[in-house]
This record gives C-alpha cells, structure tokens and sequence, in this order.
C-alpha cells in the first residue's frame, strides 16, 4: 500500500474491497490525522472544498491525481516517486 510506503497507517486497510465506497462515518471514527484525495482532474474532477463543506472536514486534506508521481491508483515505474511525494505531503502536514 502506497500509504505505508509513505510512511503512514491507512486507517482503512483492512477493507476488503479494491475500490471501496467510503463510509463517512466510519472513517472519521478511527480518527485519521490527515485525509488523501484522490480524483481524475481530467474526466472527475473534485471541489475540494466543496467536499470539505459536505463533510465537514476540517484537518489536513492532501490531492492526489493523475499526473505523474503524485498518482496513487497508478502501480508503474512512477510507484516510488508517488510515495516520495506523498512522504513529503505528509511532512509537511506535521
């Protein structure tokens, strides 16, 4: 899991499913110190802050995409750069 590689604990790892569909409620139970987006800025973009709005997020969002090493659904040559991305995302959130 790009996460960990990352060096952080996806709160919903063991979710069986490859693409789940995310229970708000649920999530946000186990506490997470920081949310990652991820959205296809091309065919699905998101309103970040719409989303935050709807949901009433507050804490740290960090937006994944498709460019290259900042992809997280993307497991190419780009893998390792994604993860030294999203390390420094992470860093930089505190």
């Amino acid at each position: 899991d790009i996460v960990e590689l990352a060096g952080a604990e996806n709160v919903l790892a063991n979710a069986a499913d490859g693409y789940l569909a995310l229970d708000w409620a649920e999530a946000l139970a186990r506490r997470p110190e920081v949310v990652v987006l991820f959205h296809e800025e091309d065919d699905h973009p998101l309103d970040v802050a719409a989303w935050r709005r709807d949901r009433g997020w507050t804490g740290v969002v960090i937006e994944a995409g498709i460019t290259p090493g900042r992809n997280l659904i993307h497991d190419g040559p780009t893998l390792t750069d994604t993860a030294r991305w999203l390390r420094g995302e992470l860093e930089r959130a505190g």
